[in-house]
């Protein structure tokens, strides 16, 4: 992964680049306008208007071939991030929990590619995938205190469809998950557990999702040429690209980071 952030700005489409040493592998907004980033296993506060940043702490300092991967900010501005080795060595990773002041907590490991996370409508339950497990798991989650349990399986994802990489939820509850090899984005029930249809990238291999806009009414799709032959890029010459369509349900706002 190279270190760059990229940046569109709605109103006009321009869009800007910042390079940082070393990858990136997550963006979450926070209340002061700017963003937090994973910069390996260092979280990071991020001005886009200025390119300024400051290091928040390391959830990681010992571990030089982990990186961050994926993250989601609960309702009371907690972030919850994960890490993984960056050869996805198996149960190598971790998921944690970041306070306001800094406060670090480990909250699952022997994670291999933690991957896409959201919270239910009522912020009862947050689903996680860990990539490899081609399942998404529900944990009850109890706000107030920023604790999950009760480990459950809601949707379980077939070979033939790819495998779950990124994720988000929509205003009506579902789960928009970027299929890695799947060709999409899919859209699961996470009470059913029932697949209810793709919308379809000119790529294989589409990372992660998010609803976008004003209206929350659009979705930004990230994709990847990683573990493709010449021919294969031949064949899908966008996978790299990053797409933005207009969708058939709106998003909801995310939750901002405290710190």
């Amino acid at each position: 992964m190279d270190g760059v952030l990229m940046t569109h700005r709605w109103a006009d489409g321009r869009q800007e680049k910042h390079v940082f040493d070393d990858a990136v592998g997550m963006a979450q907004p926070a209340a002061d306008g700017g963003l937090v980033i994973g910069v390996g296993t260092r979280i990071l506060r991020f001005d886009p208007a200025t390119g300024k940043h400051q290091q928040l702490l390391d959830l990681e300092p010992d571990e030089p071939e982990h990186r961050c991967n994926d993250a989601i900010v609960d309702k009371h501005g907690r972030l919850w991030v994960g890490t993984t080795h960056r050869e996805h060595l198996h149960e190598a990773g971790a998921l944690y929990k970041v306070e306001a002041g800094g406060k670090v907590t480990r909250m699952l490991d022997k994670l291999t590619i933690t991957n896409g996370m959201a919270f239910s409508l009522d912020d009862g339950l947050l689903f996680h995938i860990d990539s490899p497990l081609r399942c998404v798991h529900a944990y009850h989650f109890h706000g107030n205190e920023g604790l999950i349990d009760e480990k459950r399986t809601v949707i379980r994802i077939p070979d033939t469809l790819g495998g779950p990489d990124g994720m988000c939820r929509d205003a009506e509850g579902k789960l928009w998950i970027a299929h890695w090899g799947g060709h999409g984005v899919h859209r699961w029930d996470p009470g059913s557990g029932e697949w209810m249809g793709k919308l379809p990238v000119p790529a294989p291999h589409v990372t992660s999702c998010a609803f976008v806009g004003p209206a929350l009414d659009h979705m930004v799709i990230t994709t990847a040429r990683k573990e493709m032959s010449k021919d294969a890029l031949r064949e899908f010459p966008q996978s790299g690209d990053v797409f933005i369509c207009r969708m058939p349900v709106k998003g909801t706002a995310p939750n901002l980071c405290s710190f």
